[in-house]
């Protein structure tokens, strides 16, 4: 993404903005993305969020 600077007049700080412009995207400006697959377990739970991503992995493996 194209980010263009521009300082402040004070000179203290400098404000980033983004330059860009989707045309025809399928989902709107600020709206939410709605995951494929969410995650309901414990975030601190490694493994078994490792045993989930590997389902995932082998469902997207496995031909229709």
């Amino acid at each position: 993404m194209e980010v263009r600077r521009e300082s402040l007049p004070s000179g203290r700080a400098q404000a980033h903005l983004p330059m860009k412009v989707y045309r025809g995207r399928a989902r709107g400006g600020n709206e939410t993305v709605i995951p494929a697959h969410v995650w309901t377990g414990d975030m601190s739970d490694t493994a078994a969020m490792e045993v989930w991503l590997a389902r995932i992995d082998a469902a997207a493996a496995t031909p229709n």
